[in-house]
């Protein structure tokens, strides 16, 4: 019986050995990021800086990787026109269930069982790093996630904004978003989130214990080799969107309640009351609330003053910038940070942001960096804008190019990536993984 238990323990050492020893693999599941946005440029980022940080024991799982064969492999159809009869057939409600069950199914998602069957045939050493969960897809995504809550998976969350603002939501989609946060959050091997604020967010919420919640602070997502564009090209796409010079940008995308567009046309009247006339610049999608702004608007007496430009190309967007004057960042609610403001800060652009702890904590609480105000206050708004205009414009420009220089060195891709394996390494060390 001595014998029988050394040889045991020879033999579990041995495995243990050759676990500590076996590379760790990673892959991200970003099937679902179809267009460019933050979330793709955020996941390409991170891919190529962990594969750069990868050493012996690490790597990145090559035919997992959603953005770099992104736009090859992953094509989300959209709905083609049906013909006739099936017009027809689909405003009988009878047959309407079976119109869905049988004969198109997967209209939007018609890759989700394909995806699914991709990860459960995947080597299960291989950690799923899932970097966005899809809300509205009707359920479609279902079999799709169930099959990386089967495995090892490192979820990434940003925020969790329909806990906080469910009035801006569709009570269907607020269903499913709790039932496949809390389905999703119970099988975790990991969490990763990127500010502390959103990491005792998750816990309280979700009910995770913190000690699973991993806390990293993204490096920046906008290139700093972005150029800009001649200086023809941008006197023609700004006035094309009826921009003057010189402007005040708030770089939002959308009127939902948390971008504080009210608060802050009230602030622009107190400013203009002020004796300064400066344009302000709103890019993004007009909606949900588009009719409450514009009545605001009307209400300050501010249309000549206040140009919502709605969608535009991401050249576009880097020609507005690039030319504001100053930005200002009123949002009441973030994630990982203020995409805005990290993109002011980048193109050296005067920066005033909202004091909320998302943003403070993204920054390192530096308040040297730009001016920072409290965004339920139309006047605090109205302060901290006339603080920058009050200043001798050459000397809030060389501040904002010093504050760029001292940003960069806060926080880089090669120090998140670094974090992320760590994080990932710890996870799957402590966490007990048995197969769903």
């Amino acid at each position: 019986m001595k014998r029988i238990g050394h040889s045991l323990r020879y033999c579990l050492d041995a495995m243990c050995e050759h676990r500590e020893k076996s590379p760790l693999r990673t892959g991200f599941a970003a099937e679902t990021i179809d267009t460019p946005c933050s979330l793709h440029s955020y996941s390409e980022r991170l891919d190529e800086a962990m594969r750069l940080c990868a050493n012996a024991h690490q790597q990145i799982y090559t035919p997992i990787i959603g953005p770099a064969i992104l736009q090859a492999n992953v094509q989300v159809s959209r709905p083609f026109k049906p013909s006739l009869l099936r017009r027809v057939l689909r405003k009988i409600r009878p047959v309407q269930w079976i119109y869905r069950r049988f004969i198109n199914p997967r209209l939007e998602w018609p890759n989700a069982k394909k995806w699914a069957r991709k990860w459960r045939n995947m080597p299960k050493d291989v950690v799923c790093i899932l970097p966005h969960v899809v809300i509205f897809d009707g359920g479609e995504l279902d079999v799709y996630y169930d099959a990386i809550a089967h495995r090892r998976f490192i979820w990434v969350i940003h925020d969790l904004h329909g806990y906080h603002f469910p009035d801006q939501w569709i009570e269907d989609q607020l269903t499913r978003m709790r039932r496949r946060f809390q389905f999703l959050s119970e099988r975790a091997t990991g969490i990763i989130v990127h500010n502390e604020f959103t990491a005792l967010d998750v816990s309280q919420k979700l009910g995770i214990p913190r000690e699973r919640i991993s806390v990293i602070r993204l490096a920046p997502l906008l290139s700093i080799n972005s150029q800009r564009a001649p200086v023809e090209m941008e006197d023609e796409v700004l006035a094309k969107f009826g921009i003057t010079r010189p402007y005040a940008l708030w770089a939002s995308s959308s009127t939902y309640s948390h971008k504080n567009h009210e608060r802050l046309l009230q602030a622009w009247r107190i400013i203009q009351d002020h004796g300064h006339h400066l344009q302000l610049v709103c890019t993004g999608h007009k909606g949900p609330r588009w009719a409450k702004v514009n009545a605001c608007i009307l209400d300050q007496g501010l249309e000549h003053l206040v140009r919502f430009t709605g969608v535009i190309s991401e050249s576009e967007l880097a020609i507005v910038l690039h030319n504001a004057h100053i930005a200002v960042c009123p949002t009441l609610y973030e994630g990982g940070g203020c995409g805005p403001a990290n993109e002011a800060l980048m193109a050296s652009i005067p920066l005033a942001a909202s004091d909320i702890p998302q943003i403070r904590q993204y920054f390192n609480d530096r308040e040297d960096l730009f001016q920072f105000f409290d965004p339920t206050s139309p006047n605090a708004i109205a302060q901290a804008v006339e603080a920058i205009l009050l200043l001798d414009y050459d000397t809030a420009k060389r501040h904002a190019e010093w504050a760029r220089s001292e940003y960069l060195a806060m926080q880089k891709w090669e120090m998140t990536a670094r974090e992320y394996w760590r994080a990932i390494e710890q996870a799957v060390k402590t966490h007990e993984y048995k197969p769903k």
